[in-house]
């Protein structure tokens, strides 16, 4: 292993390290933004996959409510730019016990994790 390798081993494994001590915080602060069960829903599918279309398709709101979500959220922390323009969030909320159902889920009558491959 070459020196630029071990750095960037000891760079993922103090994020690591980072994230895991500080998820409790993380959780708090979900629980006061993400009251809405729609913006938890779009958080949740804000991946860096998907465009603001598909985030609001699926979670029920408006394009223009998930542009101004994602600003907010990239401003406050919560999720980064990634090239390209897409966003993704800092974490995913399932992971950490918090599921809410998207729309087309709730309309086929559904009960599934917004990660979750059907």
């Amino acid at each position: 292993m070459n020196g630029d390798d071990r750095m960037v081993e000891l760079m993922e494994e103090l994020v690591a390290w980072t994230k895991f001590a500080h998820q409790e915080a993380l959780i708090t602060v979900w629980r006061k933004v993400l009251v809405d069960e729609k913006h938890l829903v779009a958080y949740e599918l804000t991946d860096g996959t998907r465009t603001q279309r598909d985030v609001a398709e699926a979670s029920g709101l408006s394009q223009p409510t998930i542009s101004a979500l994602w600003q907010k959220w990239r401003r406050t922390g919560l999720a980064r730019e990634l090239p390209g323009g897409k966003v993704r969030h800092l974490a995913t909320p399932s992971d950490f016990g918090m599921v809410a159902t998207p729309k087309k889920a709730q309309q086929s009558g559904q009960k599934t994790n917004p990660g979750e491959e059907k």
